[in-house]
């Protein structure tokens, strides 16, 4: 293999990185005297939890 081939290579990977890079998933973690995020705030891939309170 020569330099040539080994560019045309990295180029096609670069094409296909861009192509099928995943989205980024986000967790937020809201404790329980927090209010949450509006759900016009959060996308398809966020996930929110919110913590209750201990029960004794």
């Amino acid at each position: 293999m020569n330099f040539k081939d080994l560019d045309r290579l990295q180029n096609r990977l670069n094409k296909v990185q861009r192509v099928k890079q995943p989205p980024t998933l986000r967790m937020l973690v809201v404790q329980a005297n927090e209010n949450p995020p509006e759900p016009t705030e959060l996308d398809e891939w966020t996930m929110c939890i919110q913590v209750e309170p201990k029960v004794i």
